[in-house]
């Protein structure tokens, strides 16, 4: 039932599903994406009356953000590791 996504959010599931047999980087960039759009959901950003109400401006603001930050990630190898070790600290 993904045949046009790569991936989706099953909110009542709380489930990500992701394509199988992408690339490394598209796979990456559809988890980022699909967690933003969790993200979104469990704080209420995307509920009625809420800055992104509309599911276009939803997916415009998750796009860019998962874009830019799967960016952020290849441009700085080391981000992660280091996020890391911070936050178990």
């Amino acid at each position: 039932n993904m045949s046009d996504n790569y991936g989706q959010y099953l909110s009542r599931e709380n489930k990500i599903e992701i394509q199988p047999n992408l690339s490394d980087i598209d796979e990456a960039n559809t988890l980022l994406h699909e967690i933003l759009h969790a993200s979104t959901w469990v704080s209420s950003l995307c509920q009625s009356g809420q800055p992104l109400e509309e599911s276009k401006d939803e997916e415009l603001v998750v796009n860019s953000l998962s874009n830019k930050l799967t960016q952020i990630f290849i441009d700085n190898e080391w981000l992660l590791s280091y996020l890391i070790k911070k936050l178990k600290k």
